[in-house]
């Protein structure tokens, strides 16, 4: 990947319409000032995730390039773009997040006229590459807030593109914790009460003592229940550093002799927590291991003032990747502790 031509293509674009430029990794603390001014961003843009993302790809793809950038006017940042380059087997893909480039953020105060011209740009760019490096396929993904037609979706009106939707799942944390549990149907709080009665959740988060011990704990069981080793030992350490600084957390379950028997890790932002990874003893597989813990969370979350749960996307038969039956299931545990389904509209390019 020619590194520099991709820069000169990208500063061209912004700079030729009176555009200040930086990326992310010269510029964290201008992203982080952009983000402290938003109400509400969702954590995939947060610094330490997408630090987490870059190591994640280097160690799933041949070569990465991580492509995030501010744009600035006057010296002030106004729009933030998270953008990653991939190769693998000889193919190239852009994305932000799993297989999707997200939308780029803009300031609160920043006009929708502006806003769609920036994104303009940001599109021009992107199908600049796809020409040059022959990328098969580009998604772009959008959250759809209301019943009107966001920028991104106005813009598309325009260009050639397969629009499709997808779901995530959600849960709303403004309310209080009794009237959350009774949200759920009686056979998950059932289930939830069963589980505390066999296993006791621990939350190790920074104030906490022993969470390097406890996290080469729920390594190890990944490890072994997983049978390969999945990720970088850097991905690793980047999630148990996310913890020591405040912005993660780690879950352990142990049954009665203190043996542990199940964990998951949480990411979390300033608005936002997301189930990011978990692991439990296969012999446990049928049982309603994880559902004090998720119950858990839930409370831990509310106790530090996080408004949403991002608990994961929601697969169903109708998606056009076909989803296998592992996934299936994995998003119909999920669905019980959800509040809504939240719609994402995808580009693809």
């Amino acid at each position: 990947m020619k590194l520099r031509k991709i820069i000169k293509i990208l500063y061209k674009k912004y700079s030729d319409n009176n555009y200040d430029i930086k990326f992310r990794e010269i510029a964290r603390e201008d992203w982080e000032d952009f983000l402290k001014n938003k109400s509400y961003f969702s954590f995939e843009y947060d610094n330490l995730y997408l630090d987490y993302l870059k190591e994640y790809y280097k160690s799933t793809y041949s070569n990465c390039l991580e492509l995030s950038f501010i744009i600035f006017e006057n010296k002030k940042p106004i729009f933030i773009a998270p953008l990653f380059f991939v190769t693998k087997k000889n193919n190239f893909y852009l994305l932000t997040f799993q297989d999707e480039v997200y939308t780029p953020l803009g300031e609160n105060n920043l006009n929708d006229k502006v806003k769609i011209k920036l994104l303009s740009i940001y599109l021009e760019f992107l199908q600049e590459l796809k020409k040059l490096y022959k990328i098969k396929k580009i998604i772009l993904s959008s959250k759809i807030e209301s019943n009107k037609v966001n920028n991104l979706s106005k813009i598309f009106l325009n260009i050639k593109n397969k629009t499709s939707i997808t779901y995530d799942l959600e849960l709303d944390l403004d309310s209080d914790i009794n009237k959350i549990l009774y949200g759920f149907d009686y056979n998950t709080r059932s289930r939830i009460k069963k589980s505390s009665a066999s296993w006791k959740t621990n939350i190790y988060d920074l104030k906490e003592k022993n969470i390097k011990k406890n996290w080469k704990i729920f390594k190890n069981l990944h490890l072994n229940v997983s049978r390969r080793k999945t990720r970088s030992e850097k991905s690793w350490k980047l999630q148990l550093n996310s913890i020591l600084s405040g912005n993660g957390f780690l879950v352990l379950l142990k049954d009665i002799n203190n043996i542990v028997v199940g964990g998951a890790y949480f990411f979390k932002s300033m608005h936002e927590i997301y189930y990011a990874v978990s692991a439990y003893d296969r012999k446990l597989f049928k049982e309603p291991v994880g559902y004090n813990l998720q119950f858990e969370v839930i409370r831990y979350a509310k106790q530090n003032n996080i408004k949403t749960y991002r608990i994961g996307k929601l697969f169903t038969i109708n998606d056009i990747s076909r989803p296998d039956k592992k996934n299936l299931n994995i998003s119909h545990f999920k669905k019980k502790f959800s509040s809504s389904i939240c719609f994402k509209i995808l580009h693809q390019i």
